[in-house]
């Protein structure tokens, strides 16, 4: 196994506004084929519009446009 993605939210605020759990539940991986042989054989998305705007997402997902 290998890391092959980095998501961190960014509060405006030093204690946060918004639950770890509520911003992690916008992040959806789903598999593109019935039996997935590799990473890219899954699409990975962001649901930025119910992002709420005090938190800031950085992604670094290689080869993965979000």
């Amino acid at each position: 196994m290998s890391t092959r993605g980095l998501f961190v939210f960014q509060h405006d605020c030093g204690l946060g506004k918004v639950q770890a759990h509520q911003l992690f539940e916008r992040i959806e991986v789903n598999k593109e084929v019935d039996v997935p042989l590799s990473f890219y054989d899954y699409d990975v998305a962001v649901d930025e519009a119910a992002k709420p705007t005090s938190v800031t997402l950085i992604t670094e997902v290689p080869g993965v446009q979000l």
